[in-house]
């Protein structure tokens, strides 16, 4: 059987083991086994290159954090606080 497997793992977790090894078992009863990944998901730590027929990487952006301006959550936050619970 043909199966599909995003990886989405963020390296050394119990997630990754735990995909790794089913993966692993997969294989090894005759499943063909096709990789989807980001680029930016490292995959060092278990590689499951010997398990898969094809591996697809998309090309992503690393995060970037938006930049907030408190002051303005806090105003928001007080004068929300005021007309809720006078």
């Amino acid at each position: 059987m043909k199966i599909a497997v995003f990886n989405n793992c963020n390296g050394r977790s119990g997630v990754a083991r735990a995909l790794y090894e089913f993966m692993r078992m997969l294989s090894q009863r005759g499943h063909k086994l096709d990789l989807f990944m980001f680029s930016n998901s490292p995959d060092k730590f278990f590689s499951v290159d010997s398990f898969v027929i094809n591996k697809y990487i998309f090309e992503i952006e690393s995060y970037k954090p938006i930049d907030y301006n408190l002051n303005i959550l806090v105003v928001i936050f007080n004068f929300l606080r005021k007309i809720f619970f006078l």
